[in-house]
Parts: structure tokens; C-alpha cells; sequence
């Protein structure tokens, strides 16, 4: 995982195409961001992230990371879209990781 990787999820996940935008979304400033990418800065994004309440958004995935198993490509894709789909709805977040996890459980 490297910076680069999680700003552009951070504007995935802002729905936002600059790093102006961006940097209004995280109340800082571009210069920050900046820095966070020239210097690899996963810890300063962590806290960040923490602070804004948006950490497990960001860090944790339906792949590898939650579920012991790498996906494809295509599948992952498809599982951040669902996961934005349902990011402001914690119960049905809740549900679909528990059918999520149950599916993998039972069929790999």
C-alpha cells in the first residue's frame, strides 16, 4: 500500500476530482496532500482518516485484508461499488458483510 494508492481512494471515496476538492473535503491543505504523497505518508493519512471518522472506509476491503482470500480484480471492483452504495447505511453494511462473509464460508 503506498500514498498514492490511498489519496486516489480518498477521492473515490469523495467523489471528487482534484486535489483541491480533496483537500476541502479533509479540511487541509493541498500542500499537505502534496507532502502525504512525496513522502509516502500512510501514518499522517491513517490519523487523518481517524479523525474525520473515516478509517475503515478507507483501510478495510471485502478482500483480502477481511476475508483471508485475494479476489479478482473484477470482483473487487464490483465490491467497492457496492461498498459506496452502502456507506451511509451502517445496517446494511452490517448485512452485507455478514451474507458477504457467509458466501465465502460456504462456497470457497
Amino acid at each position: 500500500m503506498n500514498s498514492e494508492i490511498l489519496i486516489n481512494k480518498l477521492m473515490a471515496y469523495f467523489n471528487v476530482f482534484s486535489m483541491h476538492e480533496l483537500a476541502t473535503k479533509l479540511e487541509i491543505s493541498q500542500q499537505a496532500i502534496s507532502k502525504w504523497k512525496k513522502n509516502n505518508s500512510i501514518m499522517a493519512i491513517k490519523k487523518r482518516c481517524r479523525e474525520l471518522g473515516i478509517y475503515n472506509e478507507i483501510f478495510i476491503d471485502f478482500d483480502k485484508e477481511d476475508f483471508g482470500i485475494n479476489f479478482p480484480n473484477d470482483i473487487k471492483k464490483t465490491l467497492n461499488i457496492i461498498k459506496t452504495m452502502i456507506k451511509d447505511n451502517q445496517e446494511l453494511k452490517n448485512q452485507f458483510h455478514q451474507y458477504l462473509k457467509d458466501f465465502i464460508k460456504d462456497n470457497l
